[in-house]
């Protein structure tokens, strides 16, 4: 529906996409017939009625409008990613196409960003698109962007079925963070994709979309998904720095990455999870001259006297005492370290890094 691009582009129409949702249900052809005989069995499985076929088709032309702005890009990209991955897990040296990868990165968390934006409109205004008080609260319930839209996007296979409470709105924002980092969730949903069954995917809990359209589960799978978001993430990175291409290279649980026959970076493999987030430790002579920099830029912030109830607001939340009686707290906010140097801390870069979903911080 044209309509989907033009809600995608400029927030606009989406009271029209709403309607239109409706009309394409009521007329009964396929594949709206097909989605209305899905959602009545899933809402009879689960004994439940809050789903609404008009809302899964919502969810359903917005994803495959976000697809669309991606263009080519996106199989590019994704076939790089699941070769570079691939190489990688097999212990073999990868070149990286960093600039086609990074630009395919930024498209698809642009998208993300802008459906999110257009899931807070709808619940905000959900008087406005349900027809009744009591559709309007279910807008609200199916089109909020919650938490579990960070956890399903990072998500292995064997972690979905711990995330059967996520929204529709967060199927369809996780979708595309998941698609740039080629982890489990985005796989299941352009498996549907192939089939024409984009709707089934979202109208399903993740586990049960992945019986249906996971394909076989293979034992290596984790480790290319954490390997593929290893990639994306230094593509990003990397390009900020003005690089290209590079080489990567897997030793044990180290992911090498070397430019210009140096290596630059070291990245663990092992993953660590914050909040709903996945990050990377990274150390190397790249990640270093960045921690040095945000610490120069700290260094000219003149350190004040904390009051007590600051400290002990810190205590709560980042810091903790050692034996000597010391306070210690880490981040790799820079604005954060501002705080700390304001309280009279001393605050100094690690020399290593998280590599995060948006890039590198180092850790202050």
């Amino acid at each position: 529906m044209k309509v989907a691009e033009e809600a995608l582009k400029y927030r606009s129409e989406i009271k029209r996409l709403f309607e239109e949702a409706e009309m394409a249900i009521e007329q009964g052809s396929k594949p709206w017939s097909d989605l209305r005989r899905v959602v009545t069995y899933m809402n009879s499985r689960h004994n439940r009625d809050w789903l609404r076929s008009a809302h899964v088709a919502v969810a359903w032309i917005l994803l495959e409008a976000g697809l669309r702005e991606l263009g080519d890009v996106r199989d590019r990209a994704l076939s790089a990613l699941k070769e570079i991955a691939e190489r990688l897990a097999k212990g073999e040296e990868a070149e990286v196409p960093v600039k086609e990868i990074s630009e395919f990165v930024r498209r698809a968390h642009d998208v993300a960003h802008r459906l999110e934006l257009i899931f807070e409109d709808i619940t905000r205004n959900a008087e406005r698109y349900g027809r009744t008080k009591e559709e309007a609260e279910t807008i609200r319930r199916t089109f909020a962007v919650t938490e579990v839209a960070r956890e399903l996007a990072v998500a292995t296979v064997r972690k979905l079925n711990k995330l059967s409470e996520a929204t529709l709105a967060d199927k369809v924002v996780a979708f595309f963070y998941s698609l740039a980092e080629g982890t489990a969730w985005s796989r299941i949903v352009l498996n549907a994709l192939k089939r024409g069954e984009v709707y089934g995917a979202l109208a399903r809990s993740p586990t049960t979309a992945y019986t249906k359209y996971g394909g076989e589960r293979k034992k290596t799978r984790g480790k290319r998904e954490r390997l593929s978001a290893i990639v994306s993430r230094l593509a990003l990175w990397l390009s900020e720095r003005g690089v290209d291409r590079a080489t990567m290279i897997r030793e044990g649980d180290t992911v090498k990455v070397v430019v210009n026959g140096e290596t630059v970076a070291e990245v663990e493999t092992k993953t660590i999870k914050t909040g709903g987030s996945i990050i990377f430790y990274a150390q190397g002579r790249w990640v270093e001259e960045e921690g040095k920099t945000a610490a120069k830029l700290i260094a000219k912030i003149k350190p004040a006297k904390a009051e007590d109830y600051e400290l002990r607001a810190l205590l709560a939340t980042d810091g903790n005492y050692t034996a000597e009686g010391k306070v210690i707290a880490g981040t790799t906010s820079v604005l954060q370290a501002v705080i700390y140097k304001r309280f009279g801390m001393e605050v100094s870069h690690t020399g290593k890094g998280d590599l995060t979903r948006y890039g590198l911080k180092p850790i202050l």
